[in-house]
């Protein structure tokens, strides 16, 4: 099974940095379509950050819905920021996974997927600031400000992600959830196949910070690396969320980081993709 992964492309970022239109976007995507069909894959695995908004994510995923192979979505942190009224828990549970399903995309925080007998699972993952610094304290890393410097979605509070009975959860809180959902698919299908691919747009171990300090904390989790160690038939993880592209093996698993990262200039885009895109095959 051939698998190609990417993440990050964030469209809001390239539309504002360029001054584009819907149309422009389309045409830029349709380019990245034509490299994803280049590659001739069996999967296609788009692991968050699409953008902010809902508008481009409908448009990311219209341009890719008639690819023919498998195509698998889990979102970023981006993805479910506040937007026109909806907050974070509404766009992760119910905008998106339609969205997705109305494209052709699985969806796999709603529940994993099973190809000959090679098991796909994800979340979003998140942040507990168990990657940051010791240094600082769990209320510092709640505001999300480190001298001139800010973690934008914290500091300006653009994530506001609720429970069932309309509790605002706390970044640790959204964490330990997402370790939860990731551990239900997980057992739901360990006795049903051979090998899993574990996909998580944030970073599940400290193997994978460059730095770790104060924003490192925003990074990811080391439970989420628990959660993954334990069970010995994952053998794959695909993550983005650190915009530096890396493929490395730990413990038995082989990591693929696929960001395609913030691109300044749309005349650069081939270089990013190539440099982002991560794709493998997984021989039975």
């Amino acid at each position: 099974m051939k698998i190609l992964a990417l993440s990050d492309i964030h469209l809001d970022y390239i539309r504002l940095r360029n001054g584009l239109n819907g149309e422009v976007i389309v045409r830029f995507l349709t380019k990245v379509r034509d490299k994803i069909l280049s590659f001739d894959p069996d999967v296609f695995i788009f692991a968050g950050d699409i953008s902010r908004k809902i508008e481009d994510i409908k448009i990311f995923f219209e341009v890719l819905k008639d690819l023919k192979f498998y195509k698998m979505y889990v979102p970023g942190n981006h993805d479910i920021w506040i937007e026109d009224g909806l907050n974070s828990f509404e766009k992760y549970k119910y905008i998106l996974e339609k969205i997705s399903k109305d494209n052709n995309f699985h969806y796999l925080p709603s529940f994993p997927l099973i190809i000959n007998n090679i098991g796909f699972v994800g979340s979003i993952g998140w942040y507990d600031y168990s990657l940051g610094s010791d240094k600082f304290s769990t209320e510092e890393y709640d505001k999300g400000e480190y001298g001139n410097l800010k973690w934008r979605e914290i500091y300006w509070k653009l994530i506001i992600f609720k429970d069932n009975t309309g509790k605002i959860l706390s970044n640790k809180e959204i964490c330990k959830r997402m370790q939860e959902e990731l551990e239900e698919q997980i057992n739901d299908i360990k006795d049903k196949v051979d090998v899993i691919v574990a996909v998580i747009h944030t970073l599940p171990f400290e193997d994978l910070v460059y730095i770790k300090n104060f924003f490192s904390a925003y990074l990811g989790s080391k439970h989420l690396g628990e959660i993954i160690l334990k069970n010995k038939k994952i053998k794959y993880l695909i993550c983005g969320h650190e915009h530096n592209p890396l493929i490395l093996s730990k413990d038995g698993i082989n990591i693929y980081r696929c960001p395609f990262g913030y691109l300044k200039d749309l005349k650069d885009w081939e270089e990013y993709i190539l440099r982002g895109i991560k794709f493998f095959e997984i021989i039975k």
